[in-house]
């Protein structure tokens, strides 16, 4: 089989895995009024760090780079900062963007800088992208997310790795309290915080969703999405947790939608769906493998003239 045989059937093996998960989601989600996998977006190969949205807007990270894009259509880029760590934060080592919020008309973006020394978040205006300020340097290693509490004026954010503990700042980078966990959560990467509960994504081998109690620091496991590629930000619109997972190099990322709530008006249509897709996948998978079997065949005949 040629390489790009090769690849072309670890992506579509891939794509039948992420679609059995999805069925798997749907159909418990059906029948026990689960937070469910109601669809899939595949979204710009930029659209990689974190997300969020105002109502008017989706903006998206990237390492380096912010996109705003108009909020009913994600591949309808409206402007963006491909350059968005200005000169003198890049000078002093910062390099890398998280899991974004949006908030009173600024993007706030948690920034690390390379040796996990003296994170901050970044400020930017929401409509240009253009940056206005920083919050920090804040008294943590890593800042894989922010989130605003409009509620509390406050901002929520964590550690990467062994996370036992939020962190809760004033708007000017004050920490004024830390939430102690009921459990530790690992590779966290993304964080969103909606009224007294707060969501928390994690690349911990599962693609799991965490929800935590803010007033008591209770863990529970809401959802896994299970694939093989590395789940990143989180936000919430309109009773929907809408979830990066990367695949990364120049292939479209993935959005994972997750219905909250416990209507399942539109779950039957969701499970045809995702049925098609599988079907059409194997039969993708079995043209695939037939083509290669052909090739081969055609491949080993002897073209020599024999003697009488």
């Amino acid at each position: 089989m040629s390489r790009w045989r090769k690849a072309a059937y670890a992506l579509l093996v891939s794509a039948l895995v992420v679609q059995l998960s999805l069925l798997c989601h749907t159909v418990r989600g059906f029948t026990a009024g689960r937070p469910r996998i109601v669809s899939v977006d595949l979204i710009n190969p930029r659209f990689y760090q974190g997300l969020a949205t105002d109502g008017r807007r989706w903006v998206f990270s990237y390492r380096y780079s912010l996109y705003a894009t108009k909020v009913d259509d994600y591949e309808k880029v409206v402007y963006k900062n491909e350059y968005a760590i200005p000169p003198k934060l890049e000078a002093e080592g910062y390099d890398h963007i998280g899991d974004l919020d949006l908030y009173d008309g600024k993007v706030y973006a948690p920034l690390e800088d390379r040796l996990y020394s003296k994170p901050l978040i970044a400020l930017y205006s929401a409509d240009t992208l253009e940056y206005v300020g920083s919050i920090g340097p804040l008294p943590q290693s890593h800042i894989p997310w922010c989130a605003v509490d409009p509620d509390t004026q406050t901002i929520l954010t964590s550690e990467f790795g062994d996370v036992d503990e939020i962190y809760v700042y004033d708007m000017n980078g004050k920490l004024v309290k830390k939430i102690r966990l009921s459990s530790r959560i690992d590779r966290v990467q993304g964080g969103e915080i909606v009224g007294k509960l707060l969501y928390l994504t994690a690349d911990d081998g599962g693609d799991t969703v965490y929800v935590v109690e803010v007033e008591t620091g209770e863990v529970r496991e809401l959802i896994r999405i299970g694939t093989p590629f590395e789940m990143e930000g989180v936000e919430y619109w309109n009773g929907k947790l809408y979830v990066i997972v990367a695949v990364g190099g120049y292939l479209e990322n993935m959005l994972f939608i997750i219905d909250l709530s416990t209507d399942s008006g539109r779950q039957f249509e969701s499970v045809l769906t995702i049925l098609a897709s599988m079907a059409l996948t194997l039969v993708a998978i079995y043209a695939l493998k037939r083509s290669s079997a052909e090739a081969g065949v055609v491949g080993n005949i002897n073209f020599s003239r024999h003697s009488t």
